[in-house]
């Protein structure tokens, strides 16, 4: 088989099965396949494109090749604003993320497949000649609050050896020479540190999420898990302690990444899934409007900045479809004066066009209201709500009330978040639920039942505490005596590894509780929370050295 490799990993995999390949890495932005296919004068037989996660690289002419085509998603996690766009003009796309197979569903990818990423082979270090007994190799950035706080948890509780910007080469060599790998996670995902520390024979202790990981290692007899800076602690402890089974353990991951999780296991499955599945890549009309939205995501994410009028004239020039409008809307709030936006959306209410679409309904309301007519934004969201027969109330027509409603619709609709956006409500229009809450908030600042929302729809995504204990916070200071809410701020405290704060804000919280006589009730709200105990096992251990002091 002719493979086009853009930017893809597995090509001497792809070799070792007997393919031929010709390997392709076109520059940064927008670039055209033909010219380099012809000027290679290759035939393929299958396109797969792997996202890089440096530079972004979209292809404009994918329509025109009617072989195969497959698109790697390696960071979904923070890229799927655009690649549910982009990925559109592809056959299938393949996530490392199996819980962002149903997500890219719903975003209307119509074939996704579960593909995670990968180890490599490496000599085992005997255990006893390894000289670091833990380390964490990562990148700390003032935008990564958790892991810094998990490195300095590290380095100041266990000899821990950290390095980061380090070669491949020298990354496993520090690997090989270490015995124990906590593994933090940005946003709840499978990253390339459970596999590169496996494959060198380390024991990894990852966070505990449902996204596929228990499918990949074993807990417990291929790797392990936590869920909070206290049973990481612990778990560091115990196999400190037990070396024998440690080893075990770092063994058995390791011979699991050799068994099931090198590239040629992953080529052999990213081929059996084109084989069988159908082919969905857009063409035509379709792939024109799937390549706007892609260069408008990119120019309103600040990513890929274009002169956004030609994009403009050619949805204008082709058959109106649901998708195209909604684009077609935002790209007049952004480049055009009011009155070219209202002579856009006027026409869609009073024609009753695409009622039924929610990104339509959702443009048009939020640009209006972006432009202080508030009136117009509401008629939006009832002919929206009445289309659809919704079980809503359209609220009281002010900013705020009009943008929660929006957030209410969209939360049903499960679309909540654009991870890996930073989404600016005085410049962007909304797409998702935590966004309509953010315009809602810019409207009516430090309202605390609005905080409060934010705080719930934080909570409802792993990797999001940072972001949760900023809400929280704010919440305690105007809800002193809550101690349930206590109980939260102590375990994303925990969970963003500030072991201290997280066992202050747990021991406020219980003396709140004593206090208020529901000292029952707060350890039966704690055990449903952490059922690794451990927070319940510190605060009986509170309480009994307060009785002996006493």
């Amino acid at each position: 088989m002719n493979i086009v490799c853009i930017d893809c990993t597995l090509v001497p995999a792809f070799e070792s099965l007997g393919h031929t390949c010709l390997v392709l890495h076109p520059p940064s932005g927008y670039s055209r396949l033909s010219p380099l296919l012809e000027q290679a004068h290759f035939k393929p037989d299958l396109i797969v494109q792997q996202e890089t996660l440096g530079p972004r690289k979209i292809l404009t002419d994918l329509d025109e090749w009617s072989c195969f085509k497959a698109f790697w998603s390696i960071d979904t996690h923070l890229n799927a604003f655009w690649q549910a766009a982009y990925g559109r003009l592809f056959d299938l796309v393949l996530t490392t993320q199996k819980d962002w197979v149903d997500k890219l569903k719903l975003q209307g990818l119509p074939s996704v497949a579960w593909l995670p990423w990968y180890g490599f082979e490496h000599p085992w270090t005997p255990w006893e000649r390894r000289a670091h007994e833990v380390c964490f190799v990562g990148r700390v950035t003032g935008h990564r609050m958790p892991r810094k706080n998990l490195v300095d948890f590290l380095c100041s509780t266990f000899d821990t050896t950290f390095d980061q910007d380090i070669s491949f080469a020298a990354m496993k060599s520090l690997y090989a020479d270490s015995r124990i790998a906590p593994n933090e996670s940005i946003m709840a995902e499978v990253n390339f540190r459970s596999f590169e520390a496996a494959s060198c024979g380390c024991l990894v202790i990852n966070q505990r999420f449902d996204n596929g990981l228990e499918e990949l290692f074993e807990p417990g007899r291929e790797m392990d898990t936590f869920d909070h800076v206290l049973e990481l602690e612990s778990k560091i402890a115990f196999y400190r302690t037990n070396t024998h089974r440690a080893r075990i353990v770092a063994l058995a991951g390791r011979e699991r990444v050799r068994n099931e999780h090198l590239p040629v296991h992953r080529a052999k499955r990213l081929l059996a899934l084109c084989e069988s599945s159908p082919r969905s890549a857009s063409t035509g009309i379709d792939s024109t409007v799937n390549l706007a939205m892609t260069q408008w995501i990119f120019h309103d994410a600040d990513r890929i900045t274009i002169n956004l009028s030609p994009v403009r004239n050619t949805l204008l020039s082709i058959p109106c479809t649901p998708d195209g409008l909604a684009t077609l809307i935002r790209i007049v709030h952004a480049t055009g004066s009011w009155e070219n936006l209202r002579d856009l959306i006027l026409p869609v209410l009073q024609q009753g066009q695409y009622a039924h679409h929610l990104g339509v309904n959702l443009s048009a309301s939020m640009a209006a209201l972006h432009h202080g007519q508030t009136a117009l934004a509401k008629q939006f969201l009832v002919r929206h709500i009445a289309t659809c027969s919704l079980r809503e109330t359209p609220g009281d027509s002010n900013p705020a009330a009009i943008s929660r409603t929006w957030s209410r619709i969209l939360l049903k609709e499960k679309r909540i978040f654009r991870i890996g956006l930073a989404f600016n409500p005085k410049k962007s229009l909304p797409e998702t639920a935590l966004e309509c809450l953010l315009v809602a908030e810019s409207h009516d600042p430090d309202n605390p039942d609005l905080v409060c929302t934010i705080s719930r729809l934080f909570g409802l995504q792993r990797g999001l505490e940072g972001a949760r204990l900023r809400t929280l916070s704010f919440l305690s200071l105007r809800a002193r005596n809550d101690w349930r809410m206590g109980c939260d701020l102590a375990l994303n405290n925990l969970r963003v590894f500030r072991k201290r704060q997280g066992l202050e804000e747990l021991a406020v919280a219980y003396d709140l509780a004593v206090n208020q006589g529901q000292e029952d009730r707060f350890m039966r709200t704690i055990h449903r929370m952490d059922p690794s105990g451990m927070m319940e096992q510190w605060v009986r251990t509170l309480s009994a050295d307060a009785r002996t002091r006493s």
